[in-house]
């Protein structure tokens, strides 16, 4: 159905297919903690969950190791359901932000999949208050679950077309107007892609390239990854037909700015709390879902052992070439947003499975910052999907 190298590469001869050019930025990988605040305030997203202080993370063994950078969640304490802290965990956000690039993330391990459970990787604007700047959720399941859920959260004005002869990923829905619904979402239809599934499957990379135009995720399982990837010379035009999609009625700059990257792993809460059930955990006589996540979370701590990250590399690209990457905590730095023109043959790179030549690029300028003030949000969450309407107005977002 889809046209082999030979055809990509004689489109790209006559320039009908025209690559973007990146950059390194920044490489997390080196010092890593160090590029990250840890976040200790109460969860936005009612989890019941106590995240702690690089300080304390450490001393609790919270922290597995430095190289590679790995963590995890309390696995040894049974902790009374009655403890409002809830169970120990880490939520990292980076201290730069950013406008526009490709982010590459390299995991040999995520939380697996398990009762309770709501891991995350995802941006979201730290200068604009909850929904406005904009979230991407690049990694995000819950409990049992081994399928990857990716979605926009936005304020209004914003959905996507959802085509699935663009991507390989499954449309949950279109608006990403969180005031209309959930946002807007896409599910990696392959069981390697989350959880357990993906720890089984010896880790993988997940790429999101975030331009003026569109938003875009591609999901490569270990053994897959492109060869641009694994060189450091990232081809978006050579990937593959992308996971997901996100492009349709919605200006992206007015709607995403200012992006920290965060990684997370709650517990219950207002997706894996409200659908602990319905994943095939045990809801207790006399509980409701959410209370019965929390006694299963509380009680049993080694269900957590395989609850923790191991990231091989996380690293930024932006437009250009011949650039030095800079340490990510080290200021402000210039982002040519988007470069080459890719304009016409719309059909033709469709059926070729290209995504980076459906939309025509233009050239201006972006911007990243080091994030120095705290985001101010209200009800804000990452979650639940679409496919979670009926328990979503149980919770005032």
């Amino acid at each position: 159905m889809y046209a082999s190298s030979f055809l990509l590469a004689f489109c790209l001869a006559l320039g009908l297919v025209q690559a973007t050019v990146y950059s390194l930025e920044d490489d997390y990988t080196d010092d890593f903690f160090g590029n990250f605040d840890f976040f200790t305030g109460p969860d936005p997203t009612e989890g019941w969950v106590d995240f702690l202080s690089y300080d304390d993370a450490s001393a609790s063994g919270l922290i597995k190791s430095t190289n590679p950078p790995s963590w995890g969640v309390d696995n040894n304490n049974v902790i009374s359901p009655d403890n409002s802290a809830g169970r120990p965990s880490v939520r990292l956000t980076s201290k730069k932000t950013y406008n526009q690039g490709l982010f590459i993330l390299d995991l040999a391990h995520m939380p697996h999949s398990a009762c309770g459970v709501w891991p995350a990787f995802w941006t979201f604007s730290q200068t604009a208050q909850w929904p406005a700047g904009g979230e991407i959720d690049i990694i995000e399941y819950t409990n049992l679950g081994i399928n990857d859920l990716m979605s926009l959260h936005t304020t209004d004005g914003c959905s996507i077309a959802g085509d699935s002869q663009y991507m390989t990923g499954e449309l949950e829905s279109n608006v990403c107007d969180v005031s209309q619904g959930s946002g807007c979402s896409i599910n990696n239809t392959d069981s390697t892609s989350a959880g357990t599934g993906f720890n089984k499957a010896g880790g993988g990379v997940y790429a999101m390239e975030w331009t003026h135009e569109l938003i875009q995720i591609w999901y490569f399982a270990a053994g897959s990854v492109p060869p641009s990837i694994t060189n450091g010379q990232p081809d978006t035009a050579l990937f593959g037909k992308v996971t997901a999609l996100f492009q349709g009625t919605c200006n992206i700059d007015n709607h995403f700015y200012d992006h920290a990257m965060i990684f997370d792993l709650t517990f219950c809460g207002a997706w894996a709390g409200a659908t602990f059930g319905d994943d095939g955990c045990q809801v207790l006589s006399g509980y409701d879902s959410e209370s019965s996540c929390i006694n299963y979370v509380g009680n049993n701590p080694h269900a957590f052992d395989n609850a923790y990250w191991t990231v091989n590399s996380l690293k930024v690209y932006k437009v250009g070439s011949n650039s030095q990457a800079s340490s990510p905590s080290s200021g402000t730095s210039a982002v040519p947003a988007a470069s080459t023109s890719s304009v016409g043959l719309t059909s033709q790179s469709a059926a070729l499975g290209v995504s980076t030549s459906i939309y025509a690029r233009s050239t201006s300028a972006a911007s990243t910052t080091t994030s120095s003030a705290t985001p101010t949000y209200s009800h804000y969450h990452h979650g639940p999907p679409s496919r979670r309407h009926a328990h979503r107005n149980q919770y005032d977002w």
